[in-house]
């Protein structure tokens, strides 16, 4: 066995929650036979590693509804080129849905978070400002329809401007730390999720292990394909 499968096992062990011993490692040969120890091994409570889970996740996700191939999603994928900014927002509630999660609200660029903030006020101390040089009498009398009408035009600013929420959220700029997020913001269904592997789960979760640690093409990682003689280069 080759210093690659050795680290795949280790891999393995980490993702799933599970302990292979020597000796059964030693006796595996194909993926095949590898996908069904992992199934045979897989506790009845919680167990494996809810950041790998939440990664495999999205990954399946943005294939699903982004149309990615697998092997394009990694944890340094760039989200930028993944999810282009023009059809950001009709692609991130479709990612959502293929999810079955919430994913982190796109946020406004500094600048529109700058207007919604001071945009307003401003509007209305300007308003007061001329009202109480033309009319100083009148200030009085209108201050509550002034505040009235900022309170309207923020309202109106929050709704329009949300068109323009396309930025990810602060420190999410990889599909590594989406899947961190996620993790976060569905915790609890991540812990209930993890007490019942989907057979089409642990398949993802190894495919995406071996190809990885192996380096080599998803698209070889099959059933009957050799762990040594025809995937561990």
């Amino acid at each position: 066995m080759g210093l690659d499968t050795l680290e795949l096992i280790l891999e393995i062990e980490a993702a799933f929650g599970i302990r292979i011993a020597d000796e059964d490692a030693q006796s595996i040969r194909t993926v095949g036979e590898l996908y069904g120890y992992v199934l045979e091994q897989l506790p009845d409570g919680p167990g494996g590693c809810l950041s790998g889970a939440a990664f495999y996740r999205l990954r399946r996700g943005m294939c699903e509804a982004l149309e990615l191939p697998r092997g394009a999603v990694r944890p340094g994928t760039e989200l930028e080129a993944a999810l282009p900014r023009a059809d950001r927002r009709r692609l991130w509630p479709r990612l959502s849905e293929a999810l079955g999660l919430r994913l982190p609200n796109l946020t406004l660029p500094h600048w529109g978070v700058a207007l919604l903030c001071f945009g307003p006020p401003l509007a209305v101390g300007l308003a007061a400002l001329n009202l109480s040089l033309s009319r100083p009498g009148r200030l009085a009398e209108v201050w509550p329809q002034l505040v009235s009408w900022g309170a309207c035009l923020a309202a109106v600013g929050f709704g329009w401007s949300r068109r323009f929420a396309v930025h990810f959220p602060t420190g999410v700029e990889t599909a590594g730390e989406l899947a961190r997020a996620l993790l976060s913001r569905n915790h609890a269904q991540f812990v209930a999720d993890a007490t019942r592997w989907h057979h089409r789960d642990v398949w993802d979760v190894l495919v995406g292990l071996v190809s990885q640690t192996l380096v080599v093409d998803p698209e070889r990682v099959v059933p009957e394909a050799d762990l040594i003689r025809d995937l561990d280069g």
